[in-house]
């Protein structure tokens, strides 16, 4: 079975140009969907098998950092708007997850997550956006 990861490879490589997302006004092809996304996961740096709370400030890089996740072998779990602190690490501790990927423009963040979950500090975590 393919991964959205997959899915997007093959939409690249049949139709580069093709608008694959629109965010305000802004078109992003299915190329430089991949593009962003490629680039993403050489961050993960070789991390593969673990489950990922992802979130992000902007559309773009939560959805490309759940795309980076599955294409490194993780499992990415998105964050939803309006998840307070004390509720991500109930998430955490639910999921047994082995770590938080917070992605912005100037914040691109992995820590572990152990038997105390540790969640990445941001500045508006009461605000995180989701896809």
């Amino acid at each position: 079975m393919k991964n959205f990861y997959e899915l997007l490879k093959e939409k690249a490589a049949i139709h580069p140009a093709k608008p694959a997302l629109f965010i305000d006004e802004k078109s992003i092809s299915y190329n430089e969907l991949l593009d962003i996304t490629d680039r993403l996961s050489e961050k993960l740096d070789g991390k593969r098998g673990l489950k990922l709370l992802i979130f992000s400030d902007e559309h773009l890089h939560q959805l490309a950092g759940f795309l980076a996740a599955q294409k490194n072998g993780n499992i990415p779990i998105l964050l939803h708007k309006g998840i307070s602190s004390e509720e991500k690490r109930q998430i955490a501790i639910a999921n047994r997850l082995h770590g938080c990927w917070q992605l912005s423009e100037s914040c691109n963040r992995f820590e572990s997550i152990s038997n105390e979950p540790k969640l990445c500090s941001n500045s508006n975590e009461e605000d995180a956006d989701v896809v």
